[in-house]
């Protein structure tokens, strides 16, 4: 029995190891531009001067802005999803993002960002160092959604070298206590290691899920999407009960972003932060 436990936990031990090898440096410059990630508005103030504007009583009108990007969307490109974030206060410009569907490859993300003074067209991911290092964290400057699906992968890894080193341990608890800086490097490293690990690991494990399940959010959508999609044809799904419509033949007309901010303010009192627009059927 004990010959076993012990090569189970030789094996455990190689395969923490080797991810560990061959992952550290990457998974830690991951992270490290993560903690930066966090504040990318803060910072971003601080070190650009141009998104240190006071924004107007009455935001400046969008309408004509987001009808000229989604006149620019290519034809034959379906456009299922469309996100609009106004300016605030931390982040004063209009954050425009179009998720377009073209025929025979995945889904792209369009992007375009206004100014909340004047709607002057900006840098889409800014020129500061905050904004360059929150996009590496998120899609390691690669284009959606490859960047976004290795940062998944690695969310996995992390999370299995996090399993992983957690069973190499017969006692935890003593495990963590244990930290002896007047011995030889190695056990002081080796200590150091243990105690970290197993102090953080709520945070370690919580991190690597969420990395994991947010970076493979998209590719998990494409597999769905080929899956549900057979040969251009739906998917057979249970019907949503709707309630029922009479139609009246007059096309209604289209409600721009200004008026959807005017309609959503006088109903809730507080501006609204963003519009999503999903295409149903």
């Amino acid at each position: 029995m004990s010959g076993s436990y012990k090569d189970q936990r030789n094996r455990l031990l190689r395969v923490h190891s080797l991810f560990g090898i061959f992952t550290a440096f990457f998974l830690y410059i991951v992270c490290f531009s993560g903690t930066f990630s966090v504040f990318t508005h803060e910072l971003t103030r601080w070190t650009d001067s141009s998104s240190r504007i006071e924004l107007p009583s009455e935001l400046p009108s969008v309408d004509a802005q987001f009808g000229q990007f989604m006149q620019e969307v290519p034809e034959g490109v379906a456009v299922p999803l469309v996100v609009l974030t106004y300016p605030t206060v931390d982040v004063p410009y209009y954050d425009m993002m179009a998720l377009a569907a073209g025929p025979g490859g995945p889904p792209k993300e369009l992007k375009a960002r206004w100014s909340g003074l004047d709607v002057s067209d900006m840098p889409v991911r800014g020129e500061n160092l905050p904004e360059w290092l929150a996009f590496f964290h998120t899609d390691l400057w690669l284009p959606y959604p490859f960047g976004r699906s290795i940062i998944g992968v690695s969310g996995l890894i992390m999370l299995l070298i996090v399993i992983t080193g957690v069973f190499l341990h017969r006692q935890p608890v003593k495990d963590s206590f244990q930290w002896r800086p007047e011995k030889n490097l190695v056990t002081f490293l080796f200590d150091s290691h243990s105690t970290l690990g197993l102090w953080g690991f709520l945070f370690h494990t919580v991190i690597a899920f969420t990395g994991a399940v947010l970076g493979l959010s998209s590719l998990l959508g494409i597999i769905f999407t080929a899956i549900a999609y057979t040969d251009g044809k739906h998917a057979e799904l249970e019907p949503m009960p709707f309630p029922a419509f009479e139609a009246e033949g007059v096309a209604a007309a289209s409600i721009g972003p200004d008026e959807v901010h005017k309609i959503a303010k006088s109903v809730t009192g507080v501006d609204p932060a963003l519009i999503i627009a999903i295409k149903c059927g």
